[in-house]
């Protein structure tokens, strides 16, 4: 048997789709893990809009359009973390084939 000693990680990258979201649109982010990061480890997002996720890929919807800053948080086994950011924006309109209704108001 033998012995790895991890002094530091590297932060992997993440891509998402699509690339330009709407609101209510399922967003999947999903981890491209960089050459050399041994296997294992977990994976936590701040999606930037107060919400979080665990694991890859992870999905999420925003429900305002804007610019979100999305932290991916990568722990290695030996405990050791590292955090890569990307911006994200997420049009104010709804996803094609998505219905929008205005109802009157009855007093």
């Amino acid at each position: 048997p033998y012995t790895t000693l991890f002094r530091s990680v590297t932060a992997p990258t993440f891509n998402f789709t699509p690339a330009s979201p709407a609101i209510n649109q399922d967003v999947v982010f999903t981890v491209q893990q960089t050459p050399g990061t041994p296997p294992g480890g977990t994976y936590a997002w701040d999606f930037g809009d107060r919400t979080s996720g665990t694991g890859s890929p992870a999905s999420h919807a925003y429900t305002v359009g804007g610019s979100y800053t999305v932290t991916l948080r990568y722990t290695n086994d030996a405990g050791l973390t590292a955090s890569t950011s990307r911006q994200v924006t997420v049009s104010s309109t709804l996803p094609s084939g998505s219905a929008s209704f205005t109802l009157p108001c009855r007093a």
